[in-house]
């Protein structure tokens, strides 16, 4: 009896220790349908040489799930932008505004907050032309 319960104890210690195995959780509210390896500017601050259209709001949280982790890394942010704005055929996240810290539910978060824009054909075909002129 006393070998049977030390084996539940030894159990539900596993068990609870293994369920933080994950250092983040994502929270992104668009899924990938289409990926495309597009160029994304991601910026903190506007854009005013160029006219745009704008496409929509961006959100993305990380959230570490154990003390033993690192911070987030605002790298894995911008990448998450990235991606969510390639879903849109965005080619910039302007104005991003991070926030980080703790809350009664996680060991630290950081969450990104920005606008996804799509540049008018006029700056796209600029754009290209700069690239196709010998240096």
């Amino acid at each position: 009896m006393i070998i049977r319960l030390k084996s539940i104890l030894l159990t539900l210690i596993f068990i609870s220790i293994s369920t933080g195995c994950t250092p983040y959780i994502i929270t992104m509210d668009m899924k990938a349908v289409h990926r495309s390896n597009a160029p994304v500017i991601i910026t903190e601050g506007a854009i005013t040489n160029k006219k745009y259209t704008k496409l929509a709001i961006l959100e993305i949280s990380v959230e570490k799930t154990h003390k033993i982790y690192a911070d987030p890394p605002k790298t894995l942010v911008n990448n998450l932008l990235i991606e969510k704005a390639r879903i849109l055929k965005a080619d910039a996240v302007i104005n991003v505004k991070y926030e980080q810290g703790m809350s009664w539910s996680t060991y630290g978060y950081l969450n990104a907050k920005g606008l996804a824009i799509k540049f008018t054909k006029q700056e796209q075909h600029a754009n290209k032309q700069l690239l196709l002129q010998p240096k």
